[in-house]
This record gives structure tokens, sequence and C-alpha cells, in this order.
């Protein structure tokens, strides 16, 4: 199952990244990178989602 891993600078219309892992402890390593990287900084979202793609921008 993949996992994915987004993180987002701002409204949906904004710049983001995305990464998709095969592996549970990668994907987690990086969401957890970013947060300590980014997490401080209030225009910034990051999300993970272990079931399905992140293809829906509109609930950001």
């Amino acid at each position: 199952m993949p996992f994915h891993v987004r993180l987002r600078f701002g409204p949906p219309s904004s710049p983001a990244v995305t990464g998709t892992w095969d592996s549970d402890a990668t994907a987690e390593r990086k969401f957890r990178g970013f947060i300590g990287r980014y997490g401080s900084r209030a225009d910034v979202r990051i999300q993970c989602c272990w079931r399905r793609p992140l293809l829906d921008n509109s609930s950001w």
C-alpha cells in the first residue's frame, strides 16, 4: 500500500511538494521531517495519507 505525504505553502492554489512511498517508515520519516522544518510556519499545511493519493485540494 502506498503512503502519500504533501507539504503545501499557503492556500490550495499555492505550490506543493508531494511524495509517495511504499514504505510506511520512509513516509513517516519524511512527514516528521517536514513538520520539523516547516511546522512552525502559519502558512504551511502538511498532510500524510495512508490509504489513497492526495488528489483533492479543495479541503485545504
